[in-house]
Formats: C-alpha cells, sequence, structure tokens
C-alpha cells in the first residue's frame, strides 16, 4: 500500500471514528428516554394490571356481589358459609356506586344528560349528588365498556396514573429515578389506597394529589402561565371526581406546599420577585374551581338539603372524636393486619377507634411496606 493510501485509509478512518462517536451521545439519550418512559408510563401500568390480575388478565369483575347476601331477596338462598363478613364501605361499590355508573353510562348513550334519577326513593337529583361524578373524564371507561367490566379497568387506570404521577413529582424534588420508583409504588400500594379500592371516587381524586404538587412547585420554580393551566386542569379533576372530602385534603396539601414555597422564595429572592408564583397560583385554582363549576354550582345547592346539615353541638363534636384513629393504630404501619381483616374470615377483624368503638379497616389503614420503611429509616440516618 502506497503512503498516500495509507493516509486517506486513516484519514477516513479517523472520521468515521468521529461519525461513530457523534452518533453515540445520541443513541444514549434516545436509551435514556426510553428507559425513563417505561419507568414512569409503562411500570406503572403493568404493576397495577398484576395488582389486579383477576380482572386485567382472569376475566372477573371487581365488584362485591357477594354483599348482596346480607339483603333481601339475594339472603333467601345464601347459605351462612357462602356470607361474607358485612362491610359497610364495600357493599356501597355494589349497592351505590355501580348502579350509579351503569345509570349514568346508560343514559349518556342515549343522548341525555342525566339530571334526575329516577330508581332510587320518588326520584333523587343525579348531577348534583357529586359522588355521581358525571362529569369526570376518568369515568369514560363505563361509556366505552359493560359497568361490570369498566369498573376494575377504571382502577387500574388510576392506579397508574396516581403512580406515574408520584414519580413525576418525585423527580421534580431530585429524587434519583429509582428512588422516584419506589416512593411511587409505596404511594399506589399503600394500605391506606388499596384498602378504599371498592370506593371509586376516593382513587379518583386522591389520585391528583402528586400532579397537583408537582404544578404548584413548578410555579415558585418558574412562573409559567403553562404550569398554571396545568395546575387548574389538575385541580379541575380533583373537584370533578366525586369525593369532596378528599378533595379537601389535597387542596390542603397544595395550600400548605404554597405557603412554605412562598415563605422560602420571599426569604431567597425578595417579596416582589415571589408576587408573580402567587399570583399564578391563585389563577391556576380558580381555573380548577372553573373547570368544575357545572358540578359544584348545584352540588352546592343540593348540600343544603343533606341530613347532615344542622347545627354543631358538644354531642356530635363528642361523638366525632370518639370516632377518631386510636394511638393502637400505629402497630399497622408494620403490621397491617394485627387486628385482622375483614376480608379474611379466618382472621376476623376486631379494630376499635379511640372511643373503644368498632372501626372499620380502612379507616386507619396505615401499611406502605417494610421495604419502605427501611429505606426511609437508611435515608434518615445517612442524612
Amino acid at each position: 500500500m502506497s503512503r498516500e493510501s495509507r493516509v486517506n485509509s486513516r484519514e477516513s478512518g479517523d472520521n468515521g471514528g468521529k461519525r461513530h462517536s457523534d452518533r453515540m451521545p445520541v443513541l444514549s439519550t434516545l436509551d435514556s428516554r426510553l428507559s425513563t418512559r417505561f419507568a414512569y408510563y409503562l411500570l406503572p401500568l403493568l404493576l397495577a394490571c398484576a395488582f389486579l390480575w383477576q380482572v386485567s388478565l382472569g376475566g372477573r369483575v371487581f365488584v362485591p356481589a357477594g354483599m348482596l347476601r346480607h339483603l333481601t331477596p339475594w339472603s333467601a338462598n345464601a347459605a351462612p358459609q357462602d356470607m361474607a363478613a358485612w362491610n359497610p364501605l364495600m357493599y356501597d361499590s355494589v349497592g351505590q356506586f355501580y348502579p350509579w355508573h351503569k345509570f349514568a353510562a346508560e343514559t349518556l348513550r342515549a343522548g341525555t344528560i342525566p339530571l334526575w334519577n329516577p330508581y332510587q326513593f320518588c326520584g333523587t337529583p343525579f348531577i348534583a349528588n357529586s359522588q355521581s361524578a358525571v362529569l369526570y373524564p376518568g369515568n369514560a371507561l363505563y361509556w366505552l365498556l359493560p359497568a361490570a367490566q369498566a369498573v376494575g379497568w377504571t382502577a387500574i387506570l388510576h392506579l397508574s396514573l396516581t403512580a406515574c404521577f408520584m414519580a413525576l413529582f418525585l423527580r421534580a424534588l431530585r429524587v434519583g429515578r429509582s428512588g422516584a420508583m419506589v416512593g411511587a409504588i409505596a404511594w399506589t400500594f399503600s394500605t391506606w389506597q388499596v384498602a378504599w379500592l371498592h370506593l371509586p371516587t376516593f382513587l379518583a381524586t386522591s389520585c391528583w394529589l402528586p400532579l397537583v404538587l408537582l404544578f404548584t412547585l413548578r410555579l415558585f420554580q418558574r412562573s409559567r402561565w403553562r404550569d398554571a393551566a396545568w395546575l387548574g386542569l389538575a385541580v379541575g379533576m380533583t373537584l370533578l371526581a366525586g369525593h369532596l372530602q378528599i378533595a379537601f385534603y389535597v387542596l390542603m396539601a397544595c395550600g400548605l406546599l404554597a405557603v412554605y414555597l412562598a415563605v422560602k422564595r420571599v426569604g431567597e429572592c425578595g417579596l416582589r420577585a415571589t408576587a408573580a408564583p402567587i399570583a399564578l397560583w391563585l389563577c391556576g385554582l380558580a381555573l380548577g374551581i372553573m373547570l368544575a363549576g357545572p358540578q359544584l354550582l348545584p352540588t352546592l345547592e343540593l348540600s343544603r338539603r343533606s341530613h347532615r346539615v344542622g347545627a354543631p353541638s358538644a354531642e356530635g363534636y363528642s361523638a366525632y372524636t370518639n370516632y377518631s384513629v386510636s394511638a393502637n393504630a400505629l402497630v399497622t404501619l408494620f403490621l397491617p393486619d394485627f387486628y385482622g381483616n375483614p376480608s379474611n374470615p379466618d382472621s376476623p377483624y376486631f379494630g376499635a377507634s379511640k372511643g373503644g368503638q368498632y372501626f372499620n379497616y380502612a379507616e386507619g389503614a396505615l401499611y406502605v411496606g417494610l421495604p419502605t420503611l427501611l429505606l426511609a429509616g437508611i435515608a434518615l440516618v445517612r442524612r
């Protein structure tokens, strides 16, 4: 080979190596994006499908129809060994939410907005009842699938969404990828979430908490109108989802985070630089309330007729506090079934409230998993 050929060959090899090295960052970035999308979007869906595998793979429905055996006429042919332990919160799934969603879906398919429910008592307001959640987009599966199947797939959808939202929020707090996914899984599949899973409005509302916190955080970091719009959407979904008590908790957490971030920003940047994110945050809240207005206004009017409306009294306050969580419930942070489990006939539940009353299992659920507690302890020690 001549000297000129060797030089040309060497230059060609150098250029080829350079082109190869130029491609490497692109491939690395693409691989990073794909792994991130899998971790944040696909993995939560796979975990939710695995958790409710009897729905996703087994062809079963996520409706506790066995609870009907406690009531007439189904109780007439029910054998004692087939009677599940009575659980009023779980019964609401089949006795209240399932017929509501079925009625709403059938009425909407017929081209009518279900303002009124003629099948309860002599007729009752329907949209005005916030827990019917007719206007909540997350219930779209009830329009597309048979109601019995939609119950389980809607639960899978919201488990996936809240895991994704929590992972994104933790990443915004500069938690590592693996730490963000561990936190998201702990949040999504904690006993507090799972024990209420049969009440669809509970998870559908708490699902949006991480997203509300995420855009509150971003507003105080970069003050963009786009983030205020996303905050408004998340707040609107929270209020439309149906459980106004949980929505109140979500907004309270959002407000506490905003106060903390505002105080911190005033100390770092001054009051003038803090005015813009506060204004945008308030605009985001106002937008969310306006989005939920068609639901909130009739609900507010109906609430004046509620059986719970009445003047506060010392007796009522005492009854309320007596049913609060007992300090003894702290043991369920480590052993969720320490007081038994209402879904397990071999381990009857006997939990009690602060006042010694029978306490529903879901009310005091604290368990987040022993690995989560171990990792939290390691994190505290390392700090």
